[in-house]
């Protein structure tokens, strides 16, 4: 019997190093623009940058109060499922789910 090893059908994820340096100038306008940006975006500005300069998509995080109001919408659905498993989900329950989508399809498109 052959054992099969644990990286078997999976990619293998390794880091670049980045061992080279660019430097450039710019106004400091240009500077608090790229940092606001980046912070948008969840990253480093020399991250940022790099990512732009290479044509890979830069997308914005998810803003902090709309994370918590879907963490909140996944938690009070988690805990319908668990009712709904377990038989103990009664018709007012489930009128709470329409409830939920509303709110949150009305909070995404504000």
């Amino acid at each position: 019997m052959n054992p099969t090893p644990d990286t078997e059908g999976k990619k293998e994820r390794t880091k670049e190093v980045l061992d080279a340096r660019f430097e450039f100038r710019l106004s400091k306008a240009e500077k608090q623009l790229i940092a606001e940006k980046a912070k948008l975006a969840g990253l480093k500005p020399n991250e940022f940058v790099r990512r732009a300069a290479l044509g890979i998509e830069v997308k914005e995080r998810m803003p902090a109060d709309l994370r918590r109001f879907v963490g909140g919408v996944a938690n009070n659905l988690n805990q319908l499922t668990r009712l709904a498993n377990s038989g103990k989900l009664n018709a007012a329950s489930g009128a709470d789910l329409g409830f939920i989508a509303k709110a949150l399809m009305k909070f995404i498109q504000s």
